[in-house]
């Protein structure tokens, strides 16, 4: 990390994952790495490498995530007592804030992980958990950080998971609450839904800064930890994952569009690049090395995985078939579904027949030389004898409809299709007349913008 290749390494990474359409790009800066009794010799080339690599982030127009964890340093954690652990804690988040100022910081998460890496029981009890959120919130309120964009948060698998979200909910200063997702077994995807919901109703964004399918076997679940042992963990990196891995973080993408989650971001990011074949067993940590190697060389090869293009074009889509999900052409007449942030200010059932707009919200078609699309529905269409029967005038501009006969949805009912001109843009307030076989309908009114 304290050398020229990591920094190159990082904004490769960076420029590959902007090309992906990410543009949230979450950091761990676990304790102590950036706190300064921890190692003062190497503490100033971390700090400066991080501060980099925020200037890197935000001058590609992403924004950053910091999670501030902990690593695990064999012997050193468990040796300091509780107060100064915290303290320490507390310390590095000030640094981060002061220094790295990144858009959102999580400044606790998987309460049982830190509690095990640690050696510090406290920490996976609802009150010793909450306890140390609000020590490092008054640390943060006591510097001046009053307005930085804090949150806190739990895996989903963790005993009691709801008590927990209810306790960091009640913390005013609190902007965010943060969700890890990993296994997928049991309860959990439902309890995924149950804890964003909690947290909403509290009038908590949410955010999902790790999630990845971890493949695990149920009768493991007694025996293994969650996040924090190898031989699950080097099980992600084989090829043959792949489908699989594609379908979570596909339901995934729907659920952050359901939930207007502010953000989710995969964690093994490194098999949008590249994925290990399979081949005989080896040691776990040997495995981890070896796709950590392939996929550094795939970055700088400009390679993407199946299951990094699956997520391109999930994350870049906007208009998507409704019943497949499947971006791309759509086919006239069929259902589209369109996802983003901010597309409308409040959430609103449309009513039948479809409407063209919704809480101020309207939708326009264009083809690609940028002629927009719209219908006209009405009776007495079908029984033309020919296309050319039918015309139609927009704003005075004859138009060449594009389909005319039965409306597919509602028996009795014609429609027209017509593609609106460019230059028919801006226009405002204008009048569509048609006529079947020299026989006038009732005009209708549009607006052209």
């Amino acid at each position: 990390m304290l050398t020229g290749g990591a920094g190159t390494g990082a904004q490769l990474e960076l420029a590959s994952l902007h090309a992906l359409g990410v543009n949230t790009v979450t950091v761990a800066i676990g304790f102590p790495i950036l706190y300064q009794p921890f190692d003062a010799f190497d503490y100033q080339g971390y700090l400066s490498f991080y501060k980099q690599l925020a200037v890197n982030i935000h001058a590609a127009g992403m924004k950053m995530v910091v999670e501030t964890g902990v690593v695990d340093v064999p012997g050193y954690c468990p040796t300091l007592a509780d107060p100064m652990y915290l303290a320490g804690r507390a310390q590095q988040i000030l640094t981060i804030a002061r220094e790295i100022q990144p858009d959102y910081l999580v400044i606790a998460e998987e309460p049982d992980t830190e509690a095990e890496t640690t050696g510090k029981p406290f920490i996976a009890t609802v009150p010793g958990f909450s306890s140390m959120v609000d020590i490092f919130l008054s640390q943060l309120n006591s510097a001046g950080f009053t307005t930085t964009n804090v949150g806190a948060g739990v895996g989903t698998w963790i005993d009691n998971a709801q008590g927990y979200i209810q306790a960091l909910a009640a913390k005013s200063r609190l902007s965010f609450i943060d969700l890890h997702v990993y296994p997928v077994d049991r309860t959990f995807l439902t309890d995924t839904i149950t804890l964003i919901d909690l947290a909403q109703s509290a009038g908590k964004p949410v955010t999902m800064c790790e999630a990845w399918l971890e493949k695990r076997r149920e009768a493991e679940f007694t025996g293994v930890a969650v996040t924090t042992n190898d031989s699950i963990s080097a099980r992600d990196p084989f090829s043959f994952w792949a489908p699989l891995d594609q379908q979570f973080l596909t339901a995934f993408a729907k659920l952050a569009w359901w939930k207007q989650l502010k953000v989710f971001s995969p964690f093994w990011s490194g098999y949008f690049h590249a994925y290990l074949s399979a081949y005989d067993s080896i040691a776990p940590d040997q495995i981890l090395a070896d796709a950590s190697a392939v996929a550094s060389t795939a970055i700088m090869n400009g390679q993407y995985t199946s299951t990094g293009l699956a997520y391109q074009s999930v994350v870049s889509a906007t208009a998507v078939s409704a019943a497949s999900f499947v971006p791309g052409p759509v086919a006239p007449d069929s259902m589209v579904s369109i996802f983003g942030i901010a597309l409308a200010p409040s959430t609103v059932t449309g009513p039948i027949p479809l409407q063209t707009s919704l809480a101020g919200t309207t939708v326009t078609f264009t083809d690609s030389a940028g002629a927009a699309a719209a219908i006209v529905v009405r009776t007495g269409i079908r029984g033309r004898n020919a296309l050319t029967d039918v015309q139609v005038s927009v704003g005075g501009v004859l138009v060449t409809p594009q389909y005319a006969g039965a409306q597919p949805q509602y028996p009795g009912m014609d429609q027209v299709n017509i593609l609106l001109p460019p230059a028919l843009a801006g226009r405002g307030a204008l009048t569509i007349d048609l006529s079947v076989a020299g026989q006038h309908a009732n005009p209708v009114a549009i607006n052209v913008k």
